[in-house]
This record gives C-alpha cells, sequence and structure tokens, in this order.
C-alpha cells in the first residue's frame, strides 16, 4: 500500500529538534492512526506501507524522518518523480506482490505518475474524500484483505 505523509507529526518530532522516528510512527494523521489501529488489532498482517513525503520522497514505513513543515504541490510532485519511481522500480522487483493499492490526495499523485507502466501488478486507487470516509475504506479494505490470503 502507498500513502502520503501527514502534515501531523508525532509530538516527540515536533518537541525535540535531533528527534527521529521510523515513518511509520512519526506521521500522526488520521490514516497513520487508523492503519496502526487495525495493525494492533490484527489486521493488515499482509500489508506492506510505503509513504510519500514532500521532503524525503519514497519511504518505507520503517525509515526514520524528523520533524519538518512541507507541503506536496503539483511542482513538487513533478520533481520528485523520477527517483520516486526508480526506487519504487526497485522495491517491486524484491518483492512478490499481488496488488498496489494506492491512497493519497491528488497532488501527491503526480509524484508516483507512471508507476502503472512499470508493472503489471493490479493497481488500485482509493479515492482520498472526506477524511471519515477514507479511514472507512481502508478500514474495510484490511478487513477485507485480512480475510484473504493476499499481498499487497
Amino acid at each position: 500500500m502507498i500513502i502520503s505523509c501527514s502534515k501531523t507529526k508525532n509530538n516527540l518530532l515536533k518537541n525535540n529538534d535531533n528527534a527521529k522516528l521510523p515513518a511509520f510512527r512519526g506521521y500522526d494523521g488520521k490514516i497513520f492512526l487508523t492503519l496502526r489501529k487495525a495493525f494492533r488489532e490484527g489486521l493488515g498482517h499482509n500489508v506492506d506501507i510505503l509513504i510519500i513525503s514532500a521532503k524525503y520522497g519514497l519511504l518505507r514505513a520503517t525509515d526514520e524522518i524528523s520533524y519538518y513543515e512541507e507541503r506536496m504541490t503539483k511542482q513538487k510532485a513533478g520533481e520528485l518523480r523520477d527517483d520516486v519511481l526508480k526506487k519504487l522500480s526497485r522495491y517491486l522487483t524484491v518483492h512478490d506482490y499481488r496488488r498496489i493499492f494506492i491512497m493519497m490526495g491528488r497532488d501527491y499523485l503526480g509524484a508516483i505518475n507512471g508507476l502503472s507502466s512499470l508493472t503489471d501488478i493490479p493497481i488500485d486507487i482509493i479515492k482520498m474524500e472526506k477524511i471519515g470516509k477514507a479511514q472507512q475504506k481502508l478500514r474495510d479494505l484490511l478487513l477485507r484483505l485480512n480475510s484473504q490470503i493476499v499481498v499487497s
């Protein structure tokens, strides 16, 4: 699953200039909170998380981040795209995925524009509507995946 970073960061990062956390714990937006709760409940054990960041580009969930304030724009996504696609291509060649789920806003999508030409793996884009709906779609997806033997 490829998701966008969030504006909201963990307070530990905000309050300490030298602090670093794994990206999955460092971002505290609602999608991240939903994912962490689902993982604690035993959902999503078969889901890898990759994150598109306005500052760092493509991140694995375990890559460390520090506090920053940088917003994704269409221009920034375009600047990041080649590097993000190169990293994704390498990542996809060493992992055996059956499906890729993408959950991010329009500006972030620009950073992965062209992904479908790099792989034959089916790609599903989950529309980011109102955050409550997006959280519910994410939870429903994790429940569905939990009942299947699917690596995504």
